[in-house]
């Protein structure tokens, strides 16, 4: 047996849920993209950068909330 070379391939339920996650992944992206043009369009980008980091403050806030009521 060779381990080296060995993978294992997906089984094929497990295909579709690759693809929707595949899926779900690429709207989300999109969605993004819109939301940090429209961030941008609306205030500049000297504001938008602000935003930005406020927000990944807030979410880096709720990660640290989340991981300590449930452990990591």
């Amino acid at each position: 047996m060779n381990l080296i070379h060995r993978h294992r391939t997906p089984t094929p339920a497990a295909r579709p849920i690759a693809m929707l996650h595949a899926l779900l992944s690429a709207i989300v992206d999109i969605l993004l993209s819109a939301a940090w043009s429209a961030v941008v369009r609306f205030f500049g980008l000297e504001n938008a950068v602000e935003i930005a980091t406020a927000v990944f403050g807030l979410v880096c806030i709720a990660v640290g909330s989340v991981v300590l009521l449930f452990g990591h």
